[in-house]
């Protein structure tokens, strides 16, 4: 759990940076999306596309 909070605490210092826009995101949605296909059990995680 430890690695996906550091993910979460990554984006939110750079959210609003070309950095974030460009680069993290595309980068959460692949494993948010991974996560939710390989893992439909468990709650979604939240995506940029819905």
């Amino acid at each position: 759990m430890g690695s996906t909070e550091s993910i979460l605490e990554l984006g939110y210092w750079l959210s609003g940076t070309d950095v974030y826009n460009n680069v993290w995101l595309p980068i959460w949605d692949v494993i948010a999306g991974t996560h939710n296909a390989l893992f439909p059990f468990l709650p979604p995680l939240w995506t940029t596309n819905g």
